[in-house]
């Protein structure tokens, strides 16, 4: 019994740093695709490539993270993403 309520309480922080970091994650993305906006209308290549590998890397981390959490569902056999959160 122990060992599950540890294995609950693990499940819970790994939900909880998920959540924190995604939406850090998403706050990220989303100003970064406005600069993006930005930079494309003053026809800024150069800072355009820039912000390219930015949101690359943004998608990365989210794949990341998926994956992550998708590994500590199969050990634990308790589902921790929704499935349209992946």
């Amino acid at each position: 019994m122990k060992k599950y309520l540890q294995q609950e309480d693990h499940d819970g922080d790994m939900r909880r740093f998920a959540h924190n970091l995604r939406n850090s994650m998403s706050v990220i993305y989303g100003n970064t695709q406005i600069l993006e906006e930005y930079l494309g209308k003053k026809e800024m290549k150069k800072e355009l490539k820039m912000i390219d590998k930015i949101l690359h890397e943004i998608r990365k981390m989210n794949s990341l993270i998926a994956e992550e959490l998708n590994e500590s569902e199969k050990k634990s056999n308790t589902p921790i993403l929704n499935k349209d959160e992946q």
